[in-house]
């Protein structure tokens, strides 16, 4: 029985810092979204915008900020009585979410670099140009890897679009 008393200390001992090694481990970040693809449309006047697009994530700055690059294939039309112009080419932009887990607002600069087409009603002319892509947006990632939903208002007009998360 004079055992009993030091056995008992031990165990306890143990156990104490057993306890305090799994209160040590770190917690587990929650997994971001790192790579995305989606589709985007919006409205514009008498035409519209469509993209398809890659985005990556290129820096985060605190659990709040993101910083990310978008680029894929789009083209945009605008029309009015007589004539129309068009664009076809590549979108590249540049993207900052602010928010956390899955609710973000989403502001997007950049362009859609290609061919620029202008059609009337006497001639049709082609030039290389850049249509102006800002937008302001809410963006819903439901999961970690998942669904991407977006709305958005800017020079790409007034749209959204649905996307996955990888």
């Amino acid at each position: 029985m004079q055992y009993a008393l030091p056995r008992t200390i031990i165990a306890l001992l143990l156990l104490v810092l057993f306890c305090r090694q799994t209160q040590a481990q770190p917690e587990e970040k929650e997994l971001r979204v790192r790579y995305a693809i989606h589709a985007d449309a919006g409205i514009v006047g008498y035409g519209g915008v469509f993209t398809v697009n890659f985005e990556a994530r290129i820096k985060t700055y605190s659990d709040k900020l993101q910083l990310r690059l978008r680029s894929g294939f789009g083209s945009a039309a605008v029309g009015s009585l007589g004539s129309s112009s068009s664009w076809m080419g590549l979108p590249v932009n540049v993207v900052l979410l602010f928010g956390k887990k899955t609710h973000f607002l989403e502001f997007t600069a950049g362009g859609i670099v290609g061919v620029r087409t202008d059609t009337n009603v006497d001639y049709t002319t082609r030039a290389l140009g850049v249509w102006p892509l800002v937008d302001l947006g809410y963006r819903l990632e439901v999961s970690p890897k998942g669904i991407i939903l977006r709305v958005k208002i800017g020079t790409g007009g007034i749209g959204g679009g649905i996307g996955y998360a990888f």
